[in-house]
């Protein structure tokens, strides 16, 4: 082995070191930043957080004291700033760090399925299964915007998820995928993180799932 060459070796080992004690610091206060938004901004009642293994992230799961939406579930997915050699390869295919979000409510939150999906979220992501389900399509604007698709059965299921977003999310780009599944009652989002937005974004959303999804209800 040529004297060059094992310098190089040296030289990218000792960088590659490096990477892994900065990345790796840099998620843990990543993970603890984020639970201190999520409890400070949700004030849940009762909270367990499941490790997800090494520096990739954590799954929460809320009860909240609400009688309309008693569980929401945060599911915290980091890219390997770690890895040196991973993470150029992990930010081409995720663009980001991803959160995923699912509330329980009791009541019912629609009458078919809806979906909005961020355009190259809509090509390359994972595909919504559309058999039989009588989808209609359509590019739709947040916050006159125009970056997502939508499917949906029912336009007006399709109306209040674009308000919910809308009024939640500050900025429409960061939304991947947003759903609700009246076969198993839930409302679904993928958004890429915001360290200093997504904890009011969180409280948001269960704000405005009570005037879209319990009022509007409650008045007709």
């Amino acid at each position: 082995m040529s004297a060059d060459l094992l310098l190089a070796i040296l030289v990218l080992a000792g960088v590659a070191s490096l990477q892994f004690y900065k990345g790796r610091r840099l998620n843990l206060s990543l993970m603890v930043h984020y639970i201190r938004q999520f409890e400070d901004k949700l004030r849940p009642k009762d909270k367990l957080y499941t490790h997800l293994g090494g520096y990739i992230g954590f799954r929460a799961d809320y009860a909240l004291e609400d009688e309309f939406l008693p569980k929401m579930e945060l599911t915290l997915m980091l890219m390997p700033r770690q890895s040196l050699f991973w993470w150029p390869i992990s930010y081409f295919f995720k663009r980001g760090d991803r959160l995923y979000v699912v509330l329980r409510p009791r009541t019912r939150v629609a009458r078919g399925e809806a979906h909005i999906i961020q355009k190259s979220y809509f090509v390359f992501g994972p595909g919504v299964d559309r058999k039989g389900k009588g989808f209609q399509e359509e590019e739709i604007k947040l916050k006159d915007q125009t970056q997502h698709y939508s499917l949906y059965q029912d336009r007006r299921d399709l109306e209040r998820l674009k308000k919910l977003c809308a009024m939640s999310i500050d900025e429409p780009g960061r939304l991947r995928h947003a759903s609700v599944n009246p076969s198993e009652n839930v409302i679904y989002l993928l958004l890429r993180p915001d360290v200093n937005k997504t904890g009011s974004e969180m409280a948001r959303l269960v704000e405005n799932f009570h005037r879209l999804f319990v009022e509007e209800e409650e008045r007709r």
